[in-house]
């Protein structure tokens, strides 16, 4: 189970209390692995070992550590599926691998 976490919303205190809707990770044990910094619309849900986030405008992703494996340099991105995940530069779409790298 060392890969699987959660996507929470993160509350600040009183714990009751929302603070500015930001999103974090926690993995199964508690422990904060993506700080709570992205608005809904600048982070992806896990997905192959790897979270989606927007950071000045562009699009990466971090591990399952929280550590950015692929820089954000992407006008949109989707989830990776089957080792590859579809990410827009300009107008035009492209498949990229675990690695960062164009697939196809």
């Amino acid at each position: 189970m060392k890969d699987e976490v959660v996507k929470v919303h993160v509350f600040a205190n009183p714990p009751r209390q929302s603070k500015d809707d930001k999103i974090g990770f926690l993995n199964l044990e508690g422990q904060e692995i993506v700080e709570p910094k992205y608005k809904k619309n600048e982070i992806l849900s896990y997905s192959e070992g790897f979270i989606g986030i927007k950071n000045n405008e562009k699009w990466g992703y971090l591990d399952i550590n929280g550590k950015m494996v692929i820089e954000p340099k992407f006008d949109e991105a989707g989830w990776f599926y089957g080792g590859v995940a579809a990410v827009k530069i300009e107008d035009k779409w492209y498949f990229i691998n675990e690695k960062g790298e164009f697939a196809f």
